[in-house]
């Protein structure tokens, strides 16, 4: 875990002094990141006020969910944004070869190579967003909640990353993963909404089959102070995907056949 974080800040701060060399493009590039994180907060909102709300969420809880989900798809743009092109790219031209030369793990280095920097802004503002809002809405909020929505959220950012995880494993045999990318960003898609807007088998998948809870719904209910036991569930098979998704890389990755490099 040290070796990944020591090479995640390094990674992040060469593509930043890459960026800043050329800073309107990486205001411009940063600020269109952020207004598509705008778009899509609007297009929820609307669709709230169109269904006449959702079971138990006021206009300002549904603001803070869509803040607490502008900072974790911001946050997950910054560490992973761009690993599935990376493992595209370095597979199709042979190029991957070289990560098994590199003195840290293969999964280690691919991982610790996917930021996004341009995503530092959506992270801002939905940090800002988040904070504001909470003292919007009075205050309730205590360390237990800070702390819960803390650990739901890294859970939620490590269960994207074994997704990831997944998605590189099947590139490494199967090379062209444009249709399994958009599956993923599918899963993407209904993560984006609170837990409550699903029925029956729906919401039993999104919060334990599936738990992509985790990304937005369990933060944002831990800082209101609406934390269920039901979310341990969510931890708990977060943290099975993640263990069974290092399992299935490292059967790939003594499965995968040189491309030529």
């Amino acid at each position: 875990m040290r070796a990944f974080l020591e090479l995640l800040c390094l990674d992040l701060q060469i593509k930043l002094k890459r960026a800043l060399a050329f800073r309107r493009n990486f205001w411009l590039r940063s600020s269109i990141a952020l207004f598509h994180s705008f778009i899509f907060s609007t297009f929820q909102l609307l669709l709230y006020a169109g269904v006449h709300g959702y079971p138990g969420w006021s206009p300002e809880q549904m603001l803070l969910f869509q803040a607490t989900l502008i900072l974790w798809t911001g946050s997950v743009d910054l560490l992973f944004g761009g690993l599935a092109e990376l493992i595209d790219v370095e597979v199709v031209y042979g190029n991957f070869d070289r990560f098994f030369l590199w003195p840290r793990s293969t999964l280690v280095s691919l991982l610790s190579r996917g930021t996004n920097i341009y995503a530092l802004g959506t992270v801002l503002a939905g940090l800002v967003g988040s904070v504001a809002l909470l003292l919007r809405l009075g205050p309730g909020l205590s360390v237990a909640g800070l702390l819960l929505c803390a650990l739901f959220f890294v859970s939620g950012v490590w269960f994207y990353a074994a997704l990831l995880v997944v998605y590189s494993g099947l590139t490494l045999f199967l090379v062209k993963m444009a249709r399994l990318r958009e599956v993923l960003e599918r899963i993407v898609f209904f993560g984006s909404f609170p837990s409550d807007a699903y029925f029956g088998p729906g919401k039993s998948a999104v919060l334990t089959v599936l738990p992509i809870a985790l990304w937005a719904y369990w933060p944002t209910q831990a800082l209101l102070g609406r934390a269920r036991l039901l979310a341990c569930e969510s931890l708990a098979l977060a943290a099975v995907c993640s263990i069974a998704a290092v399992a299935f890389w490292r059967r790939q990755e003594c499965a995968y056949t040189s491309a030529g490099g």
